[in-house]
């Protein structure tokens, strides 16, 4: 998800969200962004060695800024104290993001929630949309560690409880019927999990539409999924729990 130069790729998360709007559920897809900017978060911590610094607000504000250094992202901090940063997002760097702005608000809240975990174990983190299209000033509040507020509605807490998209369910699941699918359909349940269509999948592989429509069917009876969206749902969690 992030370029060659180390900024989050707006086209690249525009085609996901076009591939996966249509096919999940809405709270299933805002989930699915929260992981994905919540795992940037992690990787850009880890490749910039920012987890390695003593926990504290100043010094979270500190790896937010050389993590974000080369982005186009114009920031700056309304508020801080022993637990809790308030910051003011006056131009988001997905405001490029095509399919809903909120959708932006979600990796944003993974992103900060990834950066944050990195550095206090845990985090809670409410980003509210600002006005206009796309949005300007909005705001993203952190709250670090063990002083955290009850999760409510405009709360998210990181890493967030496994439920639909947790590693260790989605590998439980898979794992106990993973070694009846051939090796074909396990190909073809991995592109599935990169988000591919049915006619990307029978290009890529040099299979008709037909044939890859045939293995799909196999592989739902045999992992014991009724429907289509139920497969690329797994196969999305799946892919995520890897990562």
């Amino acid at each position: 998800m992030l370029d060659k130069n180390g900024k989050i790729g707006s086209e690249i998360l525009t085609e996901l969200l076009i591939t996966l709007q249509g096919l999940l559920h809405p709270s299933l897809l805002q989930q699915i962004l929260r992981r994905i900017g919540y795992e940037l978060g992690r990787k850009v911590s880890h490749e910039r060695k920012l987890s390695q610094r003593t926990p504290s607000p100043a010094a979270y504000v500190d790896s937010l800024k050389r993590a974000t250094a080369s982005w186009d992202w114009d920031w700056s901090v309304d508020h801080t104290d022993d637990h809790q940063i308030t910051l003011k997002i006056h131009s988001c760097p997905l405001r490029g993001l095509s399919c809903g702005e909120s959708n932006a608000c979600h990796v944003m809240s993974g992103f900060l929630g990834g950066l944050a975990s990195a550095q206090f174990g845990s985090s809670t983190i409410a980003v509210h949309r600002g006005e206009g299209t796309p949005p300007r000033d909005c705001q993203a509040i952190v709250h670090v560690g063990k002083s955290a507020p009850k999760t409510t509605s405009e709360h998210v807490t990181y890493p967030e409880s496994p439920d639909l998209i947790g590693p260790a369910m989605v590998r439980s699941k898979i794992d106990t019927h993973l070694s009846t699918l051939s090796s074909r359909e396990r190909e073809i349940f991995h592109m599935i999990g990169q988000a591919l269509s049915h006619q990307e999948i029978a290009k890529s592989l040099g299979l008709s539409v037909r044939t890859v429509e045939g293995h799909v069917a196999r592989m739902r009876d045999k992992l014991g999924i009724q429907g289509r969206r139920d497969l690329v749902r797994l196969a999305v969690s799946f892919s995520l729990s890897e990562s």
